[in-house]
Parts: C-alpha cells; sequence; structure tokens
C-alpha cells in the first residue's frame, strides 16, 4: 500500500508528506474497511516503516484513519518534526508512527 501511495505521489510531483490522512473522517467512510484497515494491529507502523524507506532522508510520519480522534491544527505535523529532533539527540536512527495525543477538558491542569 505505501509502494502505490509512494508512486501516485511522485507521479504528481509530490514529497513524501509527514502527515498521512487516510480517508476523510465521516460516517460514510469510518465504517469502510478499506480507509480504516491501517487500524488493525500494528499496520500503521508497518505503512510508515515501509513509507520510511521510500523516503530520501526518511523522517517520522504521522498516520490518520477516519475513525482518529481529531488533533488540533498543526500539532500531529509539529509532533512528527519534535520526534525527529528527538532522535537526532539520542541518536536514533529507526524512523516510527508518530501522532499528537488528544487531550480534553478532563486532562486539564486544575489549580
Amino acid at each position: 500500500m505505501a509502494r502505490q501511495y509512494v508512486a501516485d505521489l511522485k507521479s504528481r510531483g509530490i514529497e513524501i508528506p509527514r502527515f498521512v490522512q487516510y480517508g476523510t473522517r465521516n460516517e460514510t467512510t469510518q465504517g469502510i474497511n478499506r480507509y480504516t484497515a491501517l487500524e488493525l494491529f500494528n499496520l500503521k507502523d508497518v505503512f510508515v516503516n515501509e513509507l520510511a524507506s521510500y523516503m530520501p532522508k526518511p523522517h517520522n510520519v504521522c498516520v490518520k484513519t477516519p475513525n482518529d480522534r481529531p488533533s488540533p491544527p498543526f500539532s500531529d505535523i509539529c509532533a512528527t518534526q519534535l520526534a525527529d529532533y528527538w532522535d537526532i539527540l539520542k541518536g536514533v536512527q529507526k524512523k516510527r508512527h508518530v501522532y499528537a495525543r488528544f487531550r480534553d477538558s478532563s486532562d486539564a491542569l486544575k489549580i
């Protein structure tokens, strides 16, 4: 699947992104196996590992499917960038699936 995705991007002259939204978040796609298959087991990690193997300069990637909770704007992209810097500091070579954790009002700090 990642190979087809990369081939499609390259045919349109697009670089491999840090953020991949696989299927739109609506009731129609939330029940279709085609868009929710990556939610099974660790398939998002497998997808990202294969995707990273096609990158000239590998970086961490966030993959979202229709059933994933939305995050604040740009938070997933920032999470991948920060993870890349953290990996450089720690000497980690292998790239992975990274995402911003959703926080709701129950997680808020109470003073």
